[in-house]
């Protein structure tokens, strides 16, 4: 974490780690989304659990490419840090894990949208069955922020109709009564691109 009054003031050398992979038994940690809700501070995070390694993987295996996450030698979903001052966070752990289907491999949540009183969260998803980078979006809905059950285990609910049929790391941005859709989105001739959709909210 790095604090600044203005975005041209930000020093690195000032930064601070808030959630670390040993501290929580992770090989990894990555992608967090932060949110407030009534004063606290919820970081959803991505890792990559230790106990999910699969069996026989070696050190090479999984950092030899400088990003355990795209392996296929260790599950990735999403965990949950509180916080009451955005700076100490206590580890709660898996929230949204890898289901049995199209998202076996990941379930990395990409951004949430809080309609009160249900929240609704986008994640990315794979098998790790040569679909690395190619993940598609499904979503899971939460009353308590913490418990969240997923409404697209059997297919995503957001995918490219071209190429690879990658739509990944979605953000929602809300302005006015409208919401502004941003994600990566596969072409016709496998390269990706950066889309947005708005979305009247009325």
């Amino acid at each position: 974490m790095i604090e600044a009054d203005r975005i041209e003031d930000f020093d690195p050398s000032e930064r601070r780690p808030v959630l670390e992979p040993d501290s929580i038994d992770s090989e990894g940690v990555k992608d967090p989304w932060v949110v407030i809700i009534g004063g606290l501070y919820y970081m959803y995070a991505s890792y990559g659990p230790r106990s999910s390694i699969a069996q026989g993987s070696t050190e090479e295996d999984l950092h030899g490419t400088g990003n355990v996450f795209v392996t296929g030698n260790i599950l990735h979903p999403t965990g949950l840090a509180l916080s009451v001052d955005g700076l100490r966070f206590k580890w709660c752990g898996a929230v949204i894990s890898p289901g049995e289907g199209w998202d076996r491999s990941v379930s990395r949540m990409s951004c949430a949208v809080y309609l009160p009183p249900v929240l609704y969260a986008f994640y990315d998803g794979r098998t790790g069955e040569e679909d690395f980078y190619e993940d598609r979006t499904g979503y899971a809905v939460s009353l308590d922020f913490m418990n969240f059950h997923k409404v697209t285990e059997m297919e995503p609910v957001l995918y490219s109709p071209w190429g690879t049929k990658a739509l990944r790391y979605l953000d929602a941005v809300p302005v006015g009564n409208r919401m502004y859709y941003y994600y990566e989105c596969a072409r016709t001739d496998g390269s990706h691109e950066l889309r947005m959709n708005r979305v009247s909210l009325l």
